[in-house]
């Protein structure tokens, strides 16, 4: 047999046995009844299971967080009734709106503007009350504590005479903390009560008027006849103003201070918490500290007890007489100053007060920025100046004064107890020239 014999003799035996094995589709042949044996396929691992959108309904994306309301609402207790705060950046386009609901059926609007307020904002509030049906009656009030002699407020009480103001139309004022005073004064006594719409065109505005507001003054007399304000609404628009820095933000934070130390512990551990963002300019902070500090002078004020409304008048005698004493010294720096002197002054009248407490205010005042004032005075001439205010107001010389947190009462002060703490205060105050 030749050698291309033998290999294909080869070729057809492989040929052979590759018939004998089982094609994928058939099952291999067993003899004698036995069972074949199928091999077992690897495992595949399990689909995950997938969303079924119903036919015709197309499958909807994830909604967006919402985004936060820049404008937050607070509800205040006032003598008259409730009174509903909005502040943060465009509250102001909400005015016509709150104006109309409080009117019932709009007529007529008196809006009282201060002569510095920008031009574009007394567009704007113009622009509201005209979009909530309003007629308008205007009247321009002079800025700062001239406005608020009460013969000023004769003037304009003569204004809304003849503008036909009744008690069922609203009484809109835009301006500082003592033209907001003079509206809350006017509104109250026209007609038993007219609503009251407050536009404050700063924060201490905002935080001081709508609880607290300033007396009016008599021919020379400060602070002769107090207001009690009751505004339905106040409209703070944080777009108008700068919030978190200037003097009246430092004022208000010093009336955070003297506010929180009235009230009790509990606020002002608060106040201390933010004390350093508050510093920085934090808006939010700033904005959840002015509510607080909102809703604390409302409760005082609102207070049946005498005692617990005379804590909101803690740290302002000295500081008003170092305001005529010391011209262009800063409010705020001046009511931190009063503070700082009243606490001093309680250690000598209660001697179971801690001195802790003196310190912490301390603390509390240096990192809002409240620091001392540099000048030179006499004691003697503040001593005075003490007396006369107070004799002006009452028939005994009685000084707001710390007696613990929560317990700011008026108190009768010695003589010798007062210079003596008057030398060493001015003695302090004349070593940082």
């Amino acid at each position: 047999m030749s050698e291309t014999d033998e290999r294909m003799e080869e070729q057809v035996d492989l040929v052979d046995q590759t018939d004998d094995l089982p094609s994928p589709q058939q099952e291999p042949e067993t003899g004698d009844g036995a069972e074949a044996i199928q091999p077992e396929a690897p495992a595949k691992p399990a689909p995950a299971p997938k969303a079924v959108t119903p036919r015709g309904h197309a499958k909807k994306p994830d909604p967006a967080p919402a985004a936060p309301d820049p404008v937050s609402r607070q509800s205040l207790p006032s003598p008259g009734g409730q009174c509903n705060v909005r502040m943060g950046k465009g509250a102001i386009d909400g005015l016509g709106r709150e104006a109309k609901a409080l009117a019932g059926k709009p007529r007529l609007a008196l809006l009282l503007l201060a002569g510095d307020v920008r031009p574009k904002l007394a567009k704007k509030i113009r622009r509201q009350l005209a979009d909530g049906e309003f007629l308008l009656a205007e009247a321009e009030v002079e800025p700062g504590a001239p406005c608020r002699e009460f013969s000023y407020a004769g003037k304009l009480l003569k204004r809304m005479a003849k503008a036909g103001i009744t008690s069922d139309d609203v009484i809109v004022a835009v301006g500082d903390t003592d033209v907001l005073s003079l509206a809350a004064f006017v509104a109250g006594m026209w007609c038993g009560g007219t609503p009251l719409v407050m536009v404050p065109t700063d924060l201490l505005g905002c935080v001081e008027a709508p609880l607290t507001p300033r007396p009016l003054d008599v021919k020379g007399l400060s602070d002769a006849v107090r207001v009690k304000a009751s505004p339905k609404t106040v409209i703070c628009d944080t777009a108008e103003f700068d919030a978190t820095a200037g003097e009246a933000v430092r004022s208000v934070l010093a009336l955070c201070v003297a506010t929180a130390m009235a009230d009790n512990q509990n606020t002002l551990n608060r106040l201390i918490g933010r004390a350093d963002s508050l510093a920085a300019g934090d808006a939010d902070d700033m904005r959840t500290q002015v509510f607080d500090t909102m809703k604390s002078r409302a409760r005082m004020a609102m207070s049946s007890a005498v005692a617990v409304r005379q804590g909101l008048g803690y740290g302002s005698e000295l500081a008003a007489v170092m305001a005529r004493l010391v011209p262009g010294a800063a409010p705020s720096a001046l009511l931190a100053e009063g503070m700082r002197f009243a606490s001093r002054l309680a250690i000598s009248l209660e001697e179971s007060l801690d001195i802790d407490m003196v310190f912490a205010q301390d603390a509390l005042l240096d990192r809002l920025g409240l620091h001392e004032v540099p000048c030179d005075l006499d004691p003697f001439q503040v001593a005075e100046g003490l007396r006369e205010d107070r004799f002006s107001h009452s028939n005994r010389f009685l000084l707001t004064v710390p007696l613990g947190v929560g317990k700011v009462r008026l108190s009768s002060v010695p003589d010798d107890v007062l210079i003596d703490h008057l030398t060493a205060f001015c003695s302090a105050r004349r070593a940082l020239l």
